[in-house]
């Protein structure tokens, strides 16, 4: 189980909870297949809700979270990493299992892809991360179905389910 798992604006040490910075989401998406590629069966963060200060914690330092609160306003913000951990947890439900996958995107290194299998279902879903500032071109084969041709655009996550 991948735990503790935190990220912040590290360009501006006044506002690290970085607000709306796609960087961070990114980031967590990078981070959650990366440990699910690894024989992780979960993953969690650290700290689901922090303040607008990025606290607090007992180490005194300050982060990002999925959810920032405003307490003087009464209100509270989904920053955008509560939407890279929702887009794995609509497509991953409890139970998903990782499943091999070949590719030559390895040699390229552009982007960073996983393939699973949905306990329910037995939907197959396959997430491809493209942390360039350019498109790239995927190719899905699998087996009986044949070939898949798709743009992934810079700088984002995607998936595609299958039966």
């Amino acid at each position: 189980m991948a735990t503790e798992a935190c990220n912040r604006d590290e360009d501006n040490t006044d506002s690290r909870p970085g607000l709306g910075k796609w960087m961070l989401a990114e980031d967590y998406a990078h981070d959650i297949l990366s440990d699910l590629l690894h024989w992780v069966g979960g993953w969690t963060d650290w700290n689901l809700a922090l303040d607008t200060n990025g606290g607090p914690n007992w180490a005194n330092n300050f982060f990002s979270a999925p959810i920032i609160v405003n307490p003087e306003a009464g209100e509270y913000y989904k920053n955008i990493q509560f939407y890279a951990l929702a887009h794995f947890s609509k497509f991953l439900p409890p139970g998903t299992r990782r499943i091999q996958t070949t590719s030559s995107l390895e040699e390229v290194g552009n982007l960073q892809v996983g393939a699973f299998e949905r306990p329910d279902d037995g939907g197959i879903v396959v997430i491809v991360v493209n942390s360039r500032d350019e498109d790239q071109f995927f190719k899905l084969t699998e087996a009986g179905y044949g070939d898949l041709k798709v743009r992934v655009e810079a700088r984002s996550f995607n998936t595609w389910l299958y039966y």
